[in-house]
């Protein structure tokens, strides 16, 4: 994830810099543009799972967002999900 942030912020940059305005591409058009039929998945799961439609405004949110920012987000949870401490005595510590 933070592989593909930075690519998404390179492109941005790029685009950015070609037309002499900031340009950032939200996290919406690049899964459409990768894989259509995921997110077509996706957004039936997402109405399925909240009859009252807040899940769908998160979802469409986030979405909204810019593609490096949400990539950025995700692979600070994911670190933070795997994240382990070390052992204050040392490795071989009992």
């Amino acid at each position: 994830m933070l592989s593909f942030a930075v690519v998404a912020g390179v492109i941005d940059t790029i685009q950015s810099f070609a037309s002499s305005d900031v340009i950032l591409t939200p996290a919406l058009a690049v899964w459409i543009s990768v894989n259509p039929n995921s997110f077509n998945a996706a957004e039936s799961t997402v109405e399925g799972l909240d009859p009252a439609g807040r899940a769908a405004e998160v979802f469409n949110w986030t979405l909204a967002q810019p593609a490096f920012a949400v990539f950025l987000a995700v692979a600070l949870l994911l670190w933070m999900i795997g994240y382990q401490r070390v052992k204050p005595a040392g490795r071989f510590a009992a």
